[in-house]
């Protein structure tokens, strides 16, 4: 095989992760229960079938890494509940604006990952970065007012997707010290199964429905499960094997392109002028962050 067919089908990989992670919004708007029971019941169908992988990897002598260990602990505690936050604001968030809007505004944590690791790694914030942040700020001001008319409108459901963002950022940056140490294998199921621990009180909490009633129920829990966690996690790493860090983190931003096509393909929605302006230059702007901060 030459050496640009590895890279083929990486590329193909990081798209069909993409594509994948892009169907979140619908899935959790097609569940019959709660949001955040959503997200619950996500994890909770993931975790035994990674956990089944991982065994079946360590009992074939595949090196996963060490346990987590009780000093490193906490940090994965943090972490998971720092993620289990990003995914409360955000089943929260798809359900109180457009899928378009949900799916740009959540993914715009690379901006505070770079702001993160120059705060806490000392890691060097460059000029390009500054550029995509400024662009991105302005697109989110201007996509978030879009369907209201007023630049200071912010909608409640791009305000949760937002800060879903902000939150999935914490994730990546206690992510950065445990990876060093830990397997991914290992990483993903200790983090699916305590952020699972983490949603599960906020269900009861809002008083969410959260046992699926019908066939149709469980199908789509599960195709969420198979889908946003095992088939698009596997097909992510996968690609990122095959191609530069810098297309895998901006490769993987078609996502939002992809949830906006789905929200009008299944769910009618329709997208603005001014959305396709505004979600573009985020677009923009968290690519040239991202490549700002790989060329750090």
């Amino acid at each position: 095989m030459s050496a640009a067919a590895p890279s083929r089908i990486g590329v193909l990989a990081v798209i069909a992760a993409a594509a994948c992670f892009s169907l979140t919004p619908i899935w959790v708007r097609i569940s019959e229960v709660g949001p955040i029971a959503t997200g619950v019941w996500r994890f909770l169908l993931a975790a035994p079938v990674l956990w089944l992988i991982v065994e079946a990897r360590q009992r074939y002598s595949v090196d996963l890494g060490a346990p987590i260990r009780a000093g490193r602990f906490g940090l994965m505690i943090f972490g998971s509940v720092a993620f289990a936050a990003n995914v409360a604001f955000w089943h929260l968030g798809i359900n109180e604006t457009v899928v378009a809007n949900a799916a740009i505004l959540g993914n715009a944590h690379p901006i505070f990952v770079v702001i993160g690791a120059a705060i806490f790694y000392r890691e060097r914030i460059t000029r390009l970065f500054l550029l995509g942040l400024v662009l991105a700020l302005i697109g989110t001001a201007w996509l978030t007012s879009a369907r209201t008319g007023e630049f200071g409108a912010i909608a409640r459901g791009d305000f949760y997707c937002f800060m879903s963002g902000f939150l999935f950022a914490f994730w990546v940056l206690a992510l950065k010290q445990l990876r060093n140490e830990f397997s991914t294998a290992t990483l993903v199921v200790w983090n699916l199964g305590l952020t699972a621990v983490f949603l599960l009180p906020l269900v009861f909490i809002r008083d969410e429905a959260f046992l699926p009633t019908t066939l149709s129920a469980w199908l789509v829990l599960i195709g969420f499960a198979l889908t946003a966690n095992l088939l698009g996690q596997s097909l992510f790493a996968f690609g990122t094997g095959r191609v530069s860090a810098s297309f895998a983190a901006v490769g993987i931003l078609c996502g939002p392109v992809l949830a906006t096509f789905f929200g009008w393909l299944i769910l009618g929605e329709g997208v603005t002028l001014a959305q396709v302006v505004a979600g573009g230059l985020v677009l923009v702007g968290i690519g040239l962050a991202e490549r700002g901060r790989s060329r750090a």
